[in-house]
């Protein structure tokens, strides 16, 4: 289905774009007119032959695009949730924590890439320290990911992370020893939101952007091109119609949504901190990866 509405109104929307707001980047239009040749033979393709039963087989080839073909989106999911287990995360207990922003901060964030960089530094300096501090020392460690959507596709700028329980310290010798820390609390989360907001203000007045949080002053101060009118519609509020269950590629169960934890809210700034997850369990925790990488 979604194949079929790109095909038939990519042009004109296109077009459109063209026609009020001087186009889209070139990579986009590229991303779906690969994304119209995924998976067609006629399109490209290599057969495949099995000297031992003499059986031969088409391969089509895939477009790689990840943001709008489903299909390779999974793909790259699930290479990159194996690699997480299979050769990045160590066999110690992990914690899923989401930090969110308020509604009215989106604007900007979607906007100026710099600024979320740096609000994302923020956000893992941020819990790096409270898990040393917690530790009385040590290295903390874990994965970023950058979520940029919500449950209706709208913009909604978040922050996924999959940190050790803990931390690392290095002996004379060499030798590296993990410390779990205690989970934390309600409290714990209270404050953490707390430190996140009064730094992410303080880098907002510095760089003089405080009085743009609102999110009609922010984006109409700005000269939007199809992309941003694109980005401005995708952050209004509405509501979301569901008629049946979506259509996905990837099953329910290979994916682990968070589950149990604890969150707090302070001025808009949501953090959550799901359950351990036991570092021995890979099959749980590649399908925590997977969700992350979703």
């Amino acid at each position: 289905m979604l194949s079929r509405v790109v095909e038939d109104h990519l042009d004109e929307f296109l077009r459109t774009a063209r026609e009020q707001h001087g186009g889209f980047p070139a990579f986009i239009e590229k991303t779906f007119r690969a994304y119209l040749n995924c998976g067609r033979p006629e399109r490209g393709c290599i057969r495949v032959h099995c000297d031992s039963c003499g059986h031969d087989d088409v391969v089509a080839f895939s477009c790689k695009r990840r943001g709008v073909c489903p299909s390779c989106n999974a793909r790259t999911m699930a290479d990159g949730a194996a690699h997480l287990v299979d050769h990045v995360l160590p066999r110690v207990p992990l914690r899923q924590w989401v930090v969110s922003f308020p509604f009215d901060l989106n604007g900007m964030l979607a906007f100026q890439p710099e600024l979320l960089v740096a609000v994302e530094r923020i956000v893992v300096d941020a819990l790096r320290r409270w898990l040393e501090e917690r530790a009385g020392g040590g290295k903390a460690g874990g994965v970023f990911i950058r979520h940029r959507f919500g449950g209706a596709v709208n913009i909604n700028m978040h922050s996924h992370l999959l940190i050790l329980d803990g931390v690392y310290r290095e002996d004379a010798g060499g030798k590296h020893t993990f410390t779990r820390t205690a989970a934390p609390t309600t409290t714990d989360l209270l404050a953490l939101a707390g430190a996140i907001h009064r730094r992410v203000v303080t880098l907002l007045r510095r760089r003089g952007l405080l009085k743009r949080t609102d999110d009609e002053g922010s984006n109409d101060e700005m000269q939007l091109d199809a992309l941003g009118a694109c980005t401005r519609v995708a952050m209004a509020p509405g509501q979301r119609e569901r008629s049946g269950p979506a259509l996905s590629v990837v099953h329910e169960d290979e994916v682990e949504r968070p589950r149990g934890g604890c969150t707090a809210r302070v001025e808009g700034f949501d953090v959550y901190a799901s359950d351990a997850i036991d570092g021995e369990d890979r099959e749980t925790l590649e399908r925590v990866a997977r969700y992350l990488l979703l």
